[in-house]
């Protein structure tokens, strides 16, 4: 029997945990209220995300639990092997109301981990984090959309540098 470990972006599952204040209408922190997008894998091809861990191979949509105050979509990059054991998500996130955008712009504002920078000439506000050995993303905010590109185990860690190239790819899809 084989057991299969697939790492979920942390944007994703901790953005219920954000939702802490705000109205049920129209969007805030400069998040207006936006769609889901249609199919998140269109956003980054599998060479992109080769161009951040050249190891991954296959792709698919994750599963996810859209809140009632916002929404995320998940692309899961993973090497078909696990070996090496070192994946990407790309992960897109829009507000439903008042409390989704709050929450998006204090993920954005703060990033993930036990590190986090600010990072320019990506969308219109993007901060780079790191949860040292386990993983890092760019999270950036772009016409209403939360984009972040995270990658699981690499070593060595990745950085900012490394992950923007993706980022921009998304960012240059949304609807």
């Amino acid at each position: 029997m084989t057991v299969s470990i697939v790492p979920r972006c942390i944007a994703g599952l901790l953005l219920p945990l954000l939702l802490a204040c705000g109205s049920s209408n129209g969007g805030t922190a400069g998040f207006p209220i936006t769609s889901p997008v249609a199919n998140v894998c269109t956003l980054l091809t599998l060479s992109e995300a080769q161009g951040v861990v050249p190891t991954v191979n296959t792709f698919a949509v994750d599963p996810t639990q859209d809140t009632a105050d916002s929404w995320s979509r998940i692309c899961h990059f993973a090497n078909s092997q696990n070996s090496p054991f070192t994946n990407l998500d790309l992960v897109i996130q829009g507000a439903l109301t008042d409390r989704g955008g709050v929450a998006l712009q204090s993920l954005l504002s703060t990033g993930l981990g036990s590190s986090h920078t600010a990072v320019s000439g990506v969308g219109e506000q993007a901060v780079f984090f790191d949860q040292t050995g386990t993983d890092q993303g760019l999270i950036a905010k772009s016409r209403g959309y939360l984009v972040d590109v995270t990658v699981y185990f690499a070593s060595p860690a990745a950085t900012a540098q490394q992950l923007t190239p993706a980022v921009n790819a998304a960012i240059g899809r949304l609807p």
